[in-house]
């Protein structure tokens, strides 16, 4: 009886020497593998004998050695079938030909049954197959096809492995020193934030530039020197690396600086101030110029700015000074605080209000009469209370009123509204006048005229009730 039942086994066995799904190291079955450029380009699977011994073998969990290294398989009956039938689309023959009728090499064949083995899925299985069709025909057309190493050949790369690739942590024993710990660190420590202590508590400062990059060159020595000793020089936007003999060095940058503030006064050209203040900020900043005098050169160009109106340029300044003040560079910290806290009330943003205010109050710089006067017009404008903001706006200090002309307008259009729901059945153009901020009649009877304001009483006054239905421009 055991003869008998071990009959049908050995055939078996004949006809598919390896079962798949028990682990066993028998010779794989052979495939047929043609590769054409025709209509059949390449098949793989199974002959119909190997098909119908495969349906019939006993699946089992097993480990199946890819390599020499134990690689998991399925974990029992349809999953064994399913890692075998990978694996046997990808196993070549030893009567595997390619286009030329030549045998495929057999470590070609445990190549591909290697990458095949890898497949979980039907996509990953059919990206695999379309790289392997890639990858030779290539070979072939080289010649490689024989002489190749396909032992040490890298398996294809599926989609799942490319996203859960991550780079190994560098060591010590790196032979390349850019991840060696030392440079690591110094790495770290150029975004690290520094602190500083001021009044018992922290202030957030930006972290300083560090003249040495990972390689230990020093930066500072390759940066360009000026040798120009022109004193007025036009700007012009780069569009290659400057020659030094183009860039002024810092000395003949101080004589261009102090030549700009005497014509400024005696001339008022703005469009040549302009483009003499520009080209003075370019020859700093390729320089790497960061100093007290790199301050200096900001403040007078955002001051010029703000008293012909430019607000964007003094926005690139003000931005400019606030990296320089970070750096703990000397300069009217103060002043330039207070123009950004009002220009914040400018463009509406509250949030970043917020968080500056709140800086300046851990700071104690609250207490500073810029700053403190900046912080009440954002108070009076975010209640609002308009009547305090225009008396704040007619003492503002420094420069501060001249950053407010810039939407004070909008602002008296905004209490303008309220006054003409607030007063019934007029209001005199007197209190209009000291309400609002003006600085004479005249320059209130211009603004009511402007938003179609409805006088009465020979001009003494403007008729609320009637001005409701009309509203303000």
């Amino acid at each position: 009886q055991q003869q008998q039942q071990q009959q049908p086994q050995q055939q078996k066995s004949a006809q598919n020497p390896w079962v798949w799904g028990t682990g066993r190291e028998e010779k794989a079955p052979e495939l047929t593998i043609r590769m054409s450029a025709g209509p059949a380009a390449r098949t793989f699977g199974p002959t119909p004998a190997q098909a119908a011994t495969m349906g019939k073998a006993k699946a089992q969990p097993a480990y199946v050695k890819v390599n020499g290294k134990a690689a998991a398989g399925a974990a029992a009956g349809a999953a064994g079938a399913a890692a075998g039938a990978a694996a046997t689309e990808a196993a070549g023959s030893e009567g595997a030909k390619d286009a030329a009728g030549k045998a495929l090499p057999k470590s070609l064949q445990d190549y591909m049954r290697r990458a095949f083995a890898l497949c979980i899925t039907d996509a990953e299985r059919d990206l695999c197959g379309r790289q392997l069709k890639v990858m030779l025909e290539e070979v072939r057309k080289r010649g490689e096809l024989l002489t190749r190493n396909w032992d040490a050949e890298p398996m294809p790369i599926l989609r799942k492995e490319q996203k859960k690739a991550k780079r190994p942590a560098p060591t010590d024993d790196d032979d390349d020193p850019l991840f060696s710990s030392e440079n690591a660190s110094k790495r770290a420590a150029r975004f690290q934030t520094t602190t500083q202590q001021k009044g018992g508590k922290k202030n957030k400062r930006r972290a300083p530039i560090v003249t040495n990059n990972d390689e230990g060159i020093d930066l500072a020595s390759i940066v360009i020197v000026g040798t120009c000793t022109q004193i007025e020089k036009e700007f012009f936007r780069l569009t290659s690396a400057p020659l030094a003999e183009t860039v002024r060095p810092e000395h003949i940058l101080m004589k261009a600086l102090d030549h700009v503030k005497k014509r400024w006064k005696r001339d008022q050209d703005y469009h040549w101030t302009w483009s003499q203040l520009k080209a003075i900020r370019q020859d700093l900043t390729v320089q790497c110029i960061r100093s007290k005098f790199t301050v200096q050169v900001y403040e007078t160009h955002a001051r010029i700015a703000l008293e012909k109106g430019d607000i964007g340029e003094f926005n690139q300044c003000q931005t400019q000074l606030m990296s320089l003040y970070a750096d703990n560079i000397e300069g009217c910290v103060n002043e330039f605080t207070a123009y950004r806290l009002m220009y914040y009330i400018y463009t509406g943003n509250v949030l970043d209000a917020s968080n500056l205010i709140g800086d300046l109050r851990e700071s104690g710089l609250v207490k500073e009469p810029e700053i403190a006067h900046a912080m009440a017009l954002f108070e009076a404008h975010h209640v609002p209370n308009y009547v305090r903001f225009f008396h704040l706006y007619s003492t503002a200090p420094n420069m501060g009123m001249y950053l407010l002309d810039v939407f004070i307008d909008r602002e008296r259009q905004a209490a303008l509204n309220v006054i003409i729901k607030a007063y019934r059945p007029t209001i005199s153009v007197e209190k209009i006048t000291k309400s609002l901020g003006f600085e004479d009649r005249e320059s209130c009877m211009d603004f009511l005229q402007e938003n179609n304001a409805v006088f009465v009483n020979n001009d003494e006054a403007i008729d609320c009730r009637a001005m409701c239905g009309v509203g303000a421009a």
